[in-house]
C-alpha cells in the first residue's frame, strides 16, 4: 500500500481520482512502489503546482484565515474548489468565495457557475479577468452569474474589477476560521505577492493536517 502524504489529504474528490490515475499509469509503466511514494510526498502544490489549490493561512487581526488561491475555471473546478473549502474551514465558520472565469464561455456556462457559487457558499462576490473579456462587457458577466445565484436564492450584491480587489473585499468580511477562496485566471503572481506582503504563509503538510483533522 502506497502510505498518501498530508500535503494530499487535502484535495477533493476530482483531484484524488487524478492522483490515483497518474499512480496506476507511473506502477504499470514500472516504477516502483517506493518511487511512486516517494514522489507523493514530496509533492507541494504550493510549489509544485502554481494556482492549484495553493492553501495559505494569513492572521488578521489576531485571527487566522484561510486563503484558497486555484485555477478554476468551469463547474467541475469550481465544485472542486468548494469542496476543498468546506473540507478545511473550522465547524461553523463561513465560505467565502470569488467566481469569475474568462469571457468566452457560453451564457449558460456563467449562469450554472452563479449557481454553484450560491448553494456552496456563504458569501459570493463576482471577479472579473479583464485581460480575458474576450467579447464580453463585465455588466453581461455580472449578469448571468447574478442571474444563476439568484436560482439557488442569493442576490450578489457586488462586483470587482480584479481579482485582487475580490480578495481584498471578502478578507474584510472574513472571521476567524472562515475560508476565502478566489477563482483566479490571471493575477496569482499578484495576489501570492499580495499575500506574503501580509504575513500570509503557504501552508505546510502540517498546518493542513490540522486543518482537515479539525
Amino acid at each position: 500500500m502506497i502510505d498518501v502524504p498530508m500535503t494530499l489529504a487535502g484535495l477533493s474528490k476530482v483531484n484524488m481520482e487524478n492522483v490515483l490515475a497518474v499512480t496506476s499509469a507511473t506502477l504499470a509503466l514500472g516504477f516502483s512502489v517506493e518511487q511512486v511514494a516517494d514522489g507523493l510526498r514530496s509533492f507541494d502544490p504550493n510549489e509544485s503546482n502554481p494556482g492549484r489549490m495553493n492553501i495559505w493561512t494569513l492572521p488578521i487581526s489576531g485571527v487566522a484565515i484561510s486563503v484558497v488561491i486555484d485555477l478554476a475555471h468551469n463547474e467541475a473546478g469550481l465544485e472542486a474548489l468548494l469542496e476543498i473549502m468546506n473540507g478545511i474551514r473550522l465547524p461553523g465558520a463561513r465560505s467565502l468565495l470569488g467566481v469569475g472565469t474568462a469571457g468566452d464561455r457560453t451564457d449558460d456556462v456563467f449562469v450554472r457557475l452563479g449557481e454553484i457559487a450560491a448553494v456552496g457558499a456563504d458569501v459570493v462576490e463576482i471577479v472579473h479577468k479583464q485581460n480575458y473579456i474576450r467579447g464580453r462587457s463585465m455588466e453581461q458577466i455580472n449578469e448571468l452569474i447574478s442571474e444563476g445565484a439568484a436560482h439557488a436564492g442569493m442576490e450578489i450584491e457586488r462586483a470587482h474589477d480584479s481579482e485582487l480587489d475580490g480578495l481584498m473585499s471578502l478578507l474584510g468580511q472574513a472571521r476567524d476560521g472562515d475560508v476565502v477562496a478566489i477563482m483566479t485566471h490571471q493575477d496569482r503572481e499578484i495576489l501570492d505577492r499580495w499575500l506574503l506582503e501580509r504575513g500570509g504563509s503557504r501552508d505546510s503538510a502540517d498546518v493542513l493536517r490540522a486543518k482537515v483533522l479539525k
